[in-house]
């Protein structure tokens, strides 16, 4: 979408989409690999 309304000049840059997540690398890797606590997942792993 940001490619489709971008200029000319700054399409070609647009490769794809980063997500952030303000959590500690192991807590993200849990919740990844699905072995988090159910009531502590981080919802961030579910978009990988």
């Amino acid at each position: 979408m940001f490619a489709q309304y971008s200029t000319a000049e700054m399409r070609p840059k647009y490769m794809g989409m980063l997500q952030t997540t303000w959590d500690s690398p192991e807590r993200f890797m849990r919740s990844f690999k699905g072995t988090e606590k159910p009531d502590q997942i981080d919802k961030s792993g579910e978009c990988f």
